[in-house]
């Protein structure tokens, strides 16, 4: 099982679940300014959602005496960019830090292979996905320091 990680849409991110080597669960959520706060909240509901509807009964372990939602996911993949600068960064410190504390591997893709499943299926992934920029960050100054 994937978990399939997308946040490059300005307006939403989308998480998708690969089952059988097949896209089957997905799940879009708006976001404006607080992707970072909002991401692993959001994977948590939506495989919460997906435990409630016993889409993934064999996959659910019992961890500490509570119900592990991440049990069962043997990969996590990430669109690496290109994209705008704060959300790939999310995504990516995200996607690294779950699969690190999971300890299964990340695949990083870059953003024109995020339609190619048997490319991404075949990539064993790594420890860590890095971030893809097509251009340098935008810095500004805030006015009332100026």
């Amino acid at each position: 099982m994937i978990l399939f990680i997308d946040t490059t849409d300005p307006e939403s991110a989308h998480l998708v679940l690969v089952l059988n080597n097949k896209k089957k669960f997905e799940h879009k959520f708006q976001v404006e300014r607080n992707l970072s706060e909002r991401l692993v909240p959001e994977i948590q509901k939506f495989l919460e959602k997906l435990r409630q509807r016993r889409i993934r009964p064999n996959s659910v372990k019992k961890s500490g005496g509570k119900n592990f939602l991440f049990s069962g996911i043997d990969k996590i993949a990430v669109i690496t960019g290109p994209g705008q600068f704060s959300q790939i960064r999310t995504a990516v410190a995200s996607a690294n830090a779950l699969a690190y504390g999971l300890g299964i591997p990340v695949v990083g893709v870059k953003l024109a292979d995020k339609n190619n499943l048997a490319r991404i299926l075949k990539h064993p992934g790594s420890q860590a996905a890095k971030p893809f920029y097509d251009r340098g960050p935008n810095i500004t100054f805030s006015k009332r320091t100026l």
